[in-house]
């Protein structure tokens, strides 16, 4: 935990639950909670519902956290009346679509707004006026689950620093076998998993563009597994700052590779990359950008006349994504020409 976060608490305890505010300053500190939100994003597939209730189990036996769980899928059932909760190819296909129909027929974004509309219920079920203020309480709402970036990005604007996002996968065998078990056929467990992923419709689940956006990555070979209640114990650890915990090898590289790709003046993509040894050592590091004329790369240092990367020509602008955009219109022309559309 922060220095702030860890101030901003210590601040709040010093006001008892008796306490009346007498400033605009004690108000604010008076109204500053202890409460977090918690979303999970994966593939079909995994088992985020077990990742939800270890998730919940410590939050409630180590760090004293009433939790609840709100489910996305169970405000589409309510609004399309959806009664079986029966794990089949034509449940799941059913709750997709009706998802879908539900973001056409509102906003991208409906199910956030539907989430933050029960969580201000729950605050406001806390007091017995609108002047009353909001009690102090060590709640968690864990959303199961995120499946649209449209869904994220609301959350993540109105709870900003409370809100912590987590992206589970499986291996894509370990997935299959979790959908076969459900007695899914073959071929209906690869169109799952593709619809899933990312749907064309601006309005479709979009799996794979959300997921990225996670702060912490979790790996379920075995919902069983102790590895993963490890790894939940170890972020709800730097979560609340209640141990020391220093950067994996992995992460150790992940941040280096992200440093990098700062370094990279690519208007299309911003790439770095990191390489170690067997022991975690960086041995290099490097992004994507246009060779320097005489060796290495331009750096903010070697910005002159003789540099012409795209972002110094024509006032910025991506002369690959110009040269791909004239050849699709080229062959949408000879389409059009040839009345094949």
């Amino acid at each position: 935990m922060s220095e702030a976060k860890q101030l901003r608490i210590e601040k709040q305890n010093e006001i008892s639950e008796s306490d009346e505010p007498n400033s605009l300053k004690e108000y604010l500190e008076y109204t500053i909670t202890d409460e977090l939100m918690i979303g999970l994003c994966g593939p079909i597939g995994t088992d985020i519902n077990f990742v939800s209730k270890t998730l919940q189990q410590i939050l409630e036996d180590t760090f004293d956290y009433k939790c609840i769980e709100i489910k996305l899928s169970d405000f589409i059932r309510k609004h399309y009346d959806i009664q079986s909760k029966v794990k089949s190819y034509n449940s799941y296909k059913k709750l997709i679509d009706s998802g879908n129909k539900l973001r056409n027929d509102f906003e991208n974004d409906i199910l956030s707004k539907i989430i933050i509309h029960e969580i201000t219920k729950d605050r406001q079920a806390e007091s017995k006026s609108d002047k009353e203020l909001v009690k102090k309480k060590r709640v968690c709402y864990v959303i199961n689950s995120i499946k649209h970036i449209d869904e994220y990005r609301l959350l993540k604007k109105v709870y900003q620093n409370i809100f912590y996002f987590i992206g589970v996968f499986s291996p894509l065998e370990v997935r299959k076998e979790n959908l076969k078990l459900k007695g899914i056929e073959n071929s209906d467990i690869e169109n799952l998993i593709k619809i899933d992923s990312d749907q064309v419709e601006e309005h479709g689940q979009k799996v794979s563009k959300t997921f990225p956006n996670a702060d912490y990555f979790l790996r379920i070979e075995d919902s069983h597994d102790k590895i993963v209640t490890d790894k939940l114990q170890r972020f709800l650890d730097l979560i609340f700052g209640t141990k020391i915990i220093t950067p994996t090898y992995q992460e150790n590289a992940m941040y280096m590779a992200t440093s990098a790709s700062a370094n990279s003046a690519c208007l299309s993509r911003q790439v770095g990359a990191s390489i170690t040894n067997i022991n975690g050592d960086i041995i290099s590091v490097g992004w994507n950008d246009v060779p320097k004329y005489g060796g290495n790369l331009y750096t903010e240092n070697d910005v002159d006349s003789s540099d012409h990367r795209c972002i110094n020509k024509s006032g910025g602008k991506c002369f690959n994504d110009e040269e791909k955009n004239e050849l699709t219109q080229l062959i949408i022309n000879q389409l059009i020409d040839k009345k094949i559309i």
